[in-house]
């Protein structure tokens, strides 16, 4: 401003229209432009809270069959589990378990998903009734430890191929087919050989029904 008025006033008084031009343009950018000021932009960071589920996929069961020669670490079977919540049936899964009766599967690998809480788990030994078990809290975990073996054995001599959770007459006479064979499932007592001390075991069980 101060610039433009000395330059006013070198101009010859002579020359009034070139002043009054000067002013009147002047005037009129000083009207007509308007001075930005800058902009602050101020970046903020919402807070962003992610919650999320990891699946309880590792489960460890143990669990003892009965009579078992000799009786003790030679629990192995292989093992087919279900899952209930409450009645409702949620899936099964099969894990073989080792000599001390344990056993470990990846139930994700079986499509089986699950939230902590109680569960009715229903287990079956390759010749055995099912046993229920019933009322267990799992699935807290990434690893869920179930030990079965105080709660009750298996009970053996489920051995014909038609799987009615009953033992009768056509268990028995499957382990007559196999006497003196090293057939695994009806040699209930995993001695090696199918003999009378596995037939007397199924007569002991006879007309029993599983859970």
């Amino acid at each position: 401003m101060f610039k433009i008025w000395n330059f006013l006033k070198s101009i010859p008084r002579s020359n009034h229209r070139l002043q009054i031009l000067i002013v009147l343009i002047f005037t009129y950018l000083s009207l007509t432009t308007t001075i930005i000021p800058p902009i602050k932009v101020e970046a903020s960071t919402d807070q962003l809270k992610v919650t999320a589920q990891v699946d309880s996929c590792i489960v460890q069961i143990t669990v003892h069959p009965e009579k078992r020669i000799p009786s003790t670490n030679n629990w192995g079977t292989i093992l087919r589990v279900e899952i209930y919540s409450g009645s409702s049936y949620l899936g099964s899964y099969q894990v073989t378990t080792d000599s001390s009766g344990t056993g470990t599967a990846n139930i994700c690998s079986s499509n089986l998903k699950v939230l902590p809480g109680n569960y009715n788990f229903y287990l079956k030994g390759y010749s055995h009734l099912r046993k229920a078990f019933l009322n267990y809290p799992a699935f807290s975990t990434t690893k869920t430890t179930l030990n079965f073996a105080t709660a009750g054995n298996l009970l053996a001599g489920e051995t014909s191929v038609i799987y009615d959770n009953y033992i009768n007459s056509l268990d028995l006479s499957t382990q007559i087919n196999h006497l003196y064979t090293n057939d695994y499932k009806s040699d209930l007592n995993q001695d090696g050989k199918v003999n009378s001390l596995d037939i007397s075991n199924t007569i002991y069980n006879f007309f029993k029904h599983g859970d």
